[in-house]
């Protein structure tokens, strides 16, 4: 019955996405070296609404009727795996033919995979299964070809080989396995490795092009150089260093930084070959591209090569990610290149903050639809814009001008309600105190911590100048962040530290005293895990050294006592929670570089009346035990505190942004 049909290819689409959901999971399990290559895997509904976001009125002026012009696009993805991302644009550019009223689906299907969709890894394995996902969308066909590649990856006598890397630089690069023509899926095999097919294969001289894209999708691989240097940690450490080494001397001009991981040069290795006014980026990253110090610089390459369009993020306890083969959380971002002559109009950068991330396809399609359909609330108005999905509120979306965004963090993803990032923005950049459903607006004198103090070093810096003892020195260090202990503002040294006669890491001699010139007894936290945590900044009676706590050296003890006060209350913790770089869910850190601009309290500002007034509040609280952040909003310390700060500073009540602030999911760990 024709009236049914649309039902009918819905069944059948939902069927293949789930059946390839299924098929690779067990596949991402199976798969060995992915934990080595830092290899991401995108769930099936992540993909999807990836895909109709990416294809949402654009490109623009397209007539989806014809299958002519969606086979013409050019679409890579340079870290395919299974194929997961370039079977969704398939499904969406095939569902908005049908719904154009289209009837060549199937000429469709083949014309995009053999000349559209472009994949790329350094996984045998995986392209072989991306090519049977892409068949099984319609097992009917018969393909002759598909541009699906294995990069090599490892050092071939004197030449390092970057697997997809190797476009950084180049549109052009040899292959190790090759489907196409006219030998389409031979393998010859020669020791060691697996070439392409028949006279296609590496041997030959068989090389693969990266084309210029109308769209570049992927979910790069996540491996950093910090922490072991783990970048290329499927080789022996001989090539794994002769790659780093190739990878830094290639990015060295590039918009990228390899202390980010390999994702930035991924997002590097595409950028150059999208068309100006028109091409897109649609990726998959770890959501510390969005915050995270060292991916400042693939920021700033998207900020001013692109209009960032859409950045989604899952604020869903349950899953902060969208690969299945990580809990890391996650962001989908979708960017289009500005035209060559600049583009002077102040974009607006759509935010969707998911409160319940989708856990199969058809929930993805209706997530997607009710972000297509619902307009963006604006940050710097008030109100919100509810995604409603099956009668009940599953996100929330907003937009920021992308001013605000500029050279700085985006600070859209950082809370899960529209109210928060208003909050937070205010605060954090005019000093202005605004509590959602209050009707006064404070204003705070507020300057940069590094104004005012000197933040020490960190683990990695003791771990070179010190080593640990239980027995008495001079030099006493606070370490953990047992939420037994640290339960006050006030804290005392559990360990202490020996200066090493001979530094590690190349340091000169007296190492360890030059470190402790920076100790202090005002402590900010450098990691947290906010669902257990009861204090973000503490106060110890003797200048300190921490691995998890930052000392930071201030002019005084009144200011000691003052910033301590300040930092605990709701506002403290809604500009700290502003300026984090999140790991995993409720898992943060508070890097040293967002740490120094972190805006605060300036004393030199208050009177003296006011700042002794916050000293004397620090110490009414000294011996009290405050709550976990969660339980703030029925905290008595935490209440008296921030009623103290309200009257001292002339503020509104706070009550209302700690409760919303102990209800994040981030800080709670529970779903909106």
């Amino acid at each position: 019955m024709p009236a049914i049909e649309p039902l009918v290819q819905a069944v059948r689409d939902t069927r293949t996405l789930e059946g390839h959901d299924l098929s690779g999971r067990l596949f991402h399990t199976l798969l060995s070296d992915a934990k080595f290559t830092g290899a991401y895997y995108t769930s099936v509904p992540a993909a999807t609404v990836l895909s109709r976001l990416v294809f949402h009125n654009w490109p623009a002026g397209v007539n989806w009727s014809a299958h002519e012009f969606p086979a013409s696009l050019n679409v890579a993805d340079l870290a395919c795996g299974t194929g997961t991302l370039l079977m969704a644009v398939a499904a969406e550019v095939e569902r908005k033919h049908r719904d154009a009223g289209g009837s060549e689906s199937a000429a469709l299907h083949k014309a995009m995979v053999e000349q559209a969709l472009h994949g790329y890894d350094v996984q045998l394995s995986a392209i072989h299964f991306a090519a049977t996902s892409l068949a099984m969308l319609n097992p009917s066909i018969e393909f002759d070809r598909m541009n699906l590649y294995v990069m090599p990856l490892g050092v071939n006598g004197d030449q390092a080989l970057l697997g997809s890397l190797e476009f950084l630089h180049t549109d052009e690069a040899a292959v190790q396995f090759a489907l196409s023509d006219p030998d389409f899926g031979t393998t010859l095999h020669d020791p060691g490795q697996v070439f392409g097919g028949g006279t296609r294969g590496a041997t030959e001289g068989v090389t693969a092009t990266l084309p210029n894209l109308d769209l570049a999708i992927m979910n790069p691989p996540f491996t950093r150089s910090v922490g072991g240097n783990l970048l290329f940690g499927s080789l022996q450490q001989a090539e794994r260093r002769k790659l780093q080494g190739e990878l830094s001397r290639r990015l060295k001009s590039m918009k990228a930084s390899s202390t980010a991981g390999l994702g930035a040069a991924f997002v590097a290795a595409a950028s150059p070959k999208l068309r100006p006014g028109e091409g897109r980026l649609a990726l998959v990253l770890p959501v510390t591209v969005c915050t995270g110090p060292s991916w400042s610089q693939t920021r700033a390459l998207i900020e001013n090569d692109y209009t960032l369009d859409v950045v989604v993020t899952s604020h869903d306890p349950e899953r902060w990610n969208f690969s299945d083969s990580t809990d890391l959380s996650e962001a989908l971002l979708i960017a289009t290149r500005r035209p060559d002559d600049g583009n002077d109009v102040d974009h607006r950068t759509t935010f969707v903050n998911l409160w319940q991330n989708p856990k199969g396809i058809l929930d993805a399609h209706l997530v997607a639809d009710a972000v297509n359909m619902t307009q963006p609330a604006h940050v710097e108005d008030t109100g919100s814009a509810l995604l409603g999905v099956g009668g009940e509120h599953v996100g929330e979306v907003f937009s920021i001008p992308e001013s605000k965004l500029k050279d700085k963090q985006w600070i859209g993803v950082q809370f899960a309600r529209a109210d928060l990032v208003r909050s937070a923005l205010r605060l954090l950049e005019d000093g202005e105190v605004w509590v959602p459903g209050e009707t006064t607006v404070g204003n705070v004198q507020m300057c940069r911590l590094d104004e005012i103090g000197e933040i020490g070093p960190d683990q990695r810096r003791l771990v070179d100048g010190f080593e640990r003892t239980s027995s008495l020195t001079a030099y006493p260090m606070v370490t953990g962040h047992n939420t037994e202990e640290r339960k006050s503002l006030i804290c005392e040294a559990d360990i202490y530290l020996s200066p090493l006669a001979r530094p590690k890491g190349n340091q000169r001699p007296g190492y360890g005293e030059r470190l402790w010139q920076q100790s202090s007894r005002f402590l900010i936290s450098e990691r947290l895990w906010l669902e257990t945590a009861r204090v973000v900044a503490m106060r110890s009676e003797d200048r300190v050294l921490s691995n998890v706590w930052w000392p930071v050296r201030v002019e005084d003890e009144t200011t000691e006592k003052a910033l301590t006060v300040w930092m605990n209350s709701s506002l403290g913790i809604l500009a700290l929670l502003g300026i984090r770089t999140t790991t995993r869910g409720p898992w943060v850190k508070f890097k040293k570089a967002e740490l120094r601009i972190l805006p605060v309290l300036d004393p030199r500002q208050i009177t003296t009346s006011q700042l002794s007034a916050m000293s004397d509040l620090f110490d009414e609280l000294t011996d009290t035990e405050f709550e976990s952040l969660q339980g703030m909003a029925q905290c008595p310390a935490r209440t008296a505190l921030d009623d103290g700060i309200s009257d001292i500073l002339g503020l509104p009540d706070l009550s209302r942004l700690r409760v919303l602030l102990a209800s994040e999911p981030v800080v709670c760990n529970r779903g909106l």
